[in-house]
């Protein structure tokens, strides 16, 4: 514990873990996300936080309390309306270097099978439909209802969101084959910045509680607005447009994590940008450089990875025998410098490339394994003042997509994990 403790106060470097409810919950619960309550400030301004959040998981009373909660939580206007298991945890979040400032949250399994938004027309049908989340302004109302409704002095709520159709698992065993036997054995693959981690029912609370105290767990918001992006690049000239172009708000109204742009994929329709990288090839496999972009071309379920601190990034690459082959002849850490000089062309003219705006991610996945050229990168953090201006402007919000970041055992470098799209 105190090694993480320690850890967090390092020179930050987006870390990653993922993990997944099990044993009974296999099949249903493959996502999480923090749903915020109210559109307030007072956490974006908290600005000094260095140390980690120590939580402590508390379960209802009784049965009687955890039924009364969720029957609030489902009778609130605009969130969810049903979940077939009725199970809610509380969370009492405290922040030593801070006085002892604390915050309390609601935790929830919500299955979204049974989802339907208000007034919908075929609400009450068996069809599935992902959640709609509106923009920050709209979802203040919701989310001071649910507060009222709970008479309880609750801020956040994360939701651990049902994949009935065990939807998130056939992607990641499309973009990274080993992913099935990993989630089943919970264990580490050598090689790969990320792990998985199972949860068994009877072990749930303890399990969660561990995460929590060690501030593992942190899930945010997306942003897939190009036009926004490149406004907010005009006004901020200091940060480039592929930083802008990669951006998403990650809990931006928590003090104690800091904001950081994590996923976006990066859908090419040729190779052509990759001789930026000959530079950085080292000067033995120079002779090969155009042997290297032809297996670029060809190989159908490369996804490049890119991982920053700041000043670089890190290429992986999901296939072992690849990457194997590849760290021979590139070097594995790039400049920043280099990603902006390839990103900024492709948002410029739109017929080369399509930045995630409008795609499905379960398509996004599928181009990934599929067509030649496609990458997705990590950048450093933007300044939260920054992601606040353009959040007051309401250019930049979540907005139909949910991102998962987290710690390494180690502090490790975060990993790309994958958004979920509303389907309205």
């Amino acid at each position: 514990m105190k090694e993480m403790f320690m850890e967090s106060q390092k020179p930050f470097i987006p870390p990653f873990r993922v993990f997944y409810p099990s044993s009974q919950y296999a099949d249903n619960f493959m996502f999480f996300a923090w749903d915020i309550f109210l559109n307030t400030q007072r956490w974006a301004k908290r600005k000094s936080i260095s140390g980690p959040t120590v939580a402590k998981m508390i379960q209802p009373d009784s049965p009687e309390e955890a039924r009364v909660t969720f029957e609030a939580y489902k009778r609130t206007p605009g969130l969810f309306l049903h979940t077939a298991h009725p199970q809610v945890l509380f969370a009492e979040n405290h922040f030593p270097d801070q006085g002892g400032f604390s915050r309390n949250e609601i935790i929830a399994l919500v299955d979204l099978q049974y989802f339907f938004p208000p007034g919908q027309k075929n609400h009450g049908s068996d069809q599935k439909i992902f959640p709609s989340e509106a923009t920050f302004p709209k979802k203040a109302l919701n989310r001071k209802r649910l507060r009222e409704a709970l008479q309880a002095d609750v801020e956040q709520v994360l939701m651990l969101y049902s994949e009935p159709e065990n939807r998130l698992n056939r992607l990641l065993n499309a973009h990274i084959p080993e992913a099935g036997q990993l989630i089943k054995n919970c264990n580490y693959y050598p090689g790969y910045q990320y792990n998985l981690y199972g949860f068994s029912g009877k072990r749930f609370l303890e399990e969660f509680e561990v995460y929590f105290r060690e501030a593992i767990l942190t899930v945010g918001d997306g942003n897939h607005r190009t036009l926004a992006a490149k406004m907010m690049s005009v006004e901020h000239p200091e940060i480039p447009l592929a930083h802008w172009l990669m951006v998403s708000l990650v809990n931006l109204h928590d003090p104690n994590f800091r904001t950081a742009p994590i996923h976006r994929i990066v859908q090419n329709q040729s190779t052509d940008f990759l001789s930026n990288f000959r530079p950085f090839v080292r000067e033995e496999a120079c002779e090969n450089f155009s042997d290297l972009m032809t297996r670029f071309e060809k190989t159908d379920d490369l996804c490049t990875m890119a991982v920053t601190d700041g000043k670089y990034f890190r290429l992986l690459f999901p296939k072992p025998s690849f990457l194997d082959e590849l760290k021979s002849k590139i070097d594995p850490v790039v400049p920043v410098h280099v990603l902006n000089a390839v990103l900024e062309p492709l948002a410029i003219d739109r017929n080369n490339a399509d930045i995630d705006t409008e795609i499905e991610i379960e398509d996004a996945y599928q181009k990934a394994v599929e067509e030649d050229g496609t990458y997705a990168f990590f950048l450093k953090p933007i300044p939260k003042s920054i992601l606040e201006e353009g959040f007051n402007k309401h250019l930049l919000f979540p907005e139909k997509s949910f991102s998962i970041i987290g710690k390494s055992p180690g502090g490790g470098p975060m990993w790309f994990f994958g958004d979920e799209r509303t389907r309205e």
